[in-house]
């Protein structure tokens, strides 16, 4: 039995989430609703020690607003591939 080094439980890890976030970005399109963050701070780019805070979400209903919708779709659908594709990448190179 091999030993499990950290690479490879985060790439279990983010294999998972990605799935999860599959799941829920195509339930969302099943639907025809979607949400996304409002920040309560503007962005500055990335500084350290500040946390993101959010003051609400915003509900977006395909039939209401369709490019809206698209557009967050298309983030919710990058974000879900992108942590998939980083775990395989790390499970492949600790294998």
């Amino acid at each position: 039995m091999r030993n499990l080094s950290y690479n490879l439980i985060l790439s279990y890890i983010l294999i998972l989430l990605g799935i999860y976030l599959l799941a829920a970005a195509g339930y969302d399109e099943f639907q025809g609703i979607t949400t996304k963050p409002v920040s309560l701070l503007p962005h500055k780019g990335l500084q350290r020690g500040t946390g993101q805070a959010y003051l609400y979400r915003i509900h977006v209903h395909q039939d209401q607003d369709p490019q809206l919708f698209r557009q967050f779709m298309t983030g919710h659908w990058l974000w879900a591939v992108g942590l998939e594709g980083i775990g395989w990448i790390l499970y492949i190179r600790n294998r």
